[in-house]
């Protein structure tokens, strides 16, 4: 056997822990990229008058900021 072979799994594994820390922060990002969507959608809205659609969007723009 090879003793040279630990090496190469603590790379892989730090590897490993890069991707996933990468993953965490795009998965961080999705509630403000939601909250972003939801208010271009609320101008939209009010732009065409259905002020109905345009609150409803504000109150998910709203949420998702308080879920960051």
């Amino acid at each position: 056997m090879r003793n040279g072979g630990g090496a190469d799994a603590e790379r892989g594994q730090a590897g490993a822990d890069q991707v996933a820390a990468a993953e965490v922060k795009v998965v961080a990002a999705l509630p403000a990229l939601g909250g972003w969507c939801a208010l271009i959608d609320a101008d939209k809205y009010l732009r065409r008058g259905s002020l109905w659609e345009a609150h409803n969007r504000l109150h998910q723009a709203r949420h998702h900021v308080w879920a960051l």
